[in-house]
């Protein structure tokens, strides 16, 4: 929700903007590519589905929601706003990385996490919204997160692993473990403004929740696959890095 509201912020500009505006102005990465090329067809043909997705949520929501029915019983498009009220994570994954380059900068700058060495496309904040989706939809569906199962870490850009490394001075961050999906919060729970204590606090509960796993388990071998062997390393340098 924090994120939607940085980057509904950062494209509105306080006036009443509509997605239709926001698409042909705004989500135009496509502009980048050579015409006619197999890149601008692939961007071309997410754009699209990007809008047919954005149509599909309204027709959705209709008949459900009260705001959909107010804009479309007085044929008035809906605010863009409203738009990200609808959508699910993935949408506005891709709804992010429709954006041009410029914007996604921008946007990157405005939540803090701008690393001028790895995001030079302004790529990261999508490759990242992917990521926590996949942690999200566990558990939403009540699914198990404590190994991972869910992960699709193969898809995982290394540069996404490179910056997180970087960050928190740590060489293994795979996300292999959920202790690295714990470092990807992190990431942006401290420039967001999440105070230290209960960011701190996140870390404890974690190495508890790991001592007491580990206390029931009784086995270090089956532990280190579930969580790594480097587990405390990586607790401490999670609390040196929300310290500094």
């Amino acid at each position: 929700t924090t994120l939607k509201n940085i980057v509904l912020d950062n494209l509105v500009s306080k006036d009443t903007v509509t997605f239709e505006k926001i698409y042909d102005t705004k989500l135009t990465k496509y502009r980048e590519m050579p015409q006619g090329s197999k890149q601008f067809s692939k961007e071309m043909s997410r754009r699209l589905k990007l809008k047919k997705d954005f149509s599909r949520a309204i027709s959705d929501s209709y008949g459900r929601n009260p705001i959909v029915e107010h804009f479309v019983h007085s044929e008035m498009p809906l605010p863009i706003w409203a738009h990200l009220e609808l959508i699910m994570l993935g949408t506005f994954g891709n709804f992010v990385e429709r954006l041009n380059t410029a914007k996604k900068l921008e946007i990157a700058k405005e939540i803090g996490t701008y690393h001028s060495g790895i995001d030079t496309d302004g790529a990261m904040l999508e490759k990242h919204i992917y990521i926590i989706k996949e942690l999200r939809n566990a558990i939403a569906h009540n699914s198990i997160v404590f190994d991972t199962r869910f992960s699709k870490e193969s898809k995982i850009a290394n540069k996404v692993k490179r910056q997180l490394r970087d960050e928190f001075e740590f060489n293994n961050i795979e996300f292999r473990t959920i202790l690295d999906y714990t470092c990807l919060l992190l990431h942006y729970f401290k420039p967001l403004g999440m105070q230290k204590t209960e960011m701190k606090k996140l870390v404890r509960n974690t190495r508890k929740s790991i001592e007491e796993f580990d206390e029931k388990l009784n086995n270090k071998t089956v532990l280190f696959k579930i969580v790594g062997s480097d587990y405390l390393e990586k607790l401490k340098l999670m609390d040196d890095f929300i310290s500094k």
